[in-house]
């Protein structure tokens, strides 16, 4: 029984999506195939440039965290993640960052995809606040 530290790097093409108002990135970082306790996992999400409407959401276990840790790169952790726990983002910025982009939908997409999330954090929210009165 060892430790084993495993750092992965890649660079996702084509898998932006350009709306009109907003580009969108959404990926499954770590799918719900992983057979193995995963001690701490990191996603660093960094953009070609400089985005003011850069947003990030992070979809997985309650217990993990989303950050923006300036205006071209976003993060993800999460500590102790369980064998078929997936970890999915979403990362919004400027459209002009992906301009060339292959995927573009010409439409507005900004507020369904806030209201979304938004349903999704309220979802989370109750499901602590359950956890939270379970274990009190």
């Amino acid at each position: 029984d060892s430790e084993k530290t495993l750092i992965v790097e890649y660079t996702l093409e084509d898998v932006v999506v350009v709306h009109n108002d907003v580009a969108e990135l959404y990926w499954s970082f770590v799918g719900e195939d992983w057979e193995n306790h995963l001690g701490f996992v990191e996603v660093n999400m960094i953009l070609p440039g400089s985005s003011e409407e850069l947003r990030v959401f992070a979809h997985g276990p309650l217990h993990g965290n989303s950050e923006l840790v300036n205006d071209q790169q976003a993060r993800l952790t999460i500590e102790g993640l369980n064998a078929g726990e997936a970890v999915d983002g979403r990362l919004i910025f400027s459209p002009n960052l992906a301009a060339s982009a292959v995927k573009q939908t010409d439409m507005e997409a900004l507020d369904g995809i806030l209201e979304a999330e938004g349903a999704r954090a309220e979802e989370a929210n109750r499901a602590r606040e359950a956890d939270q009165r379970r274990t009190t």
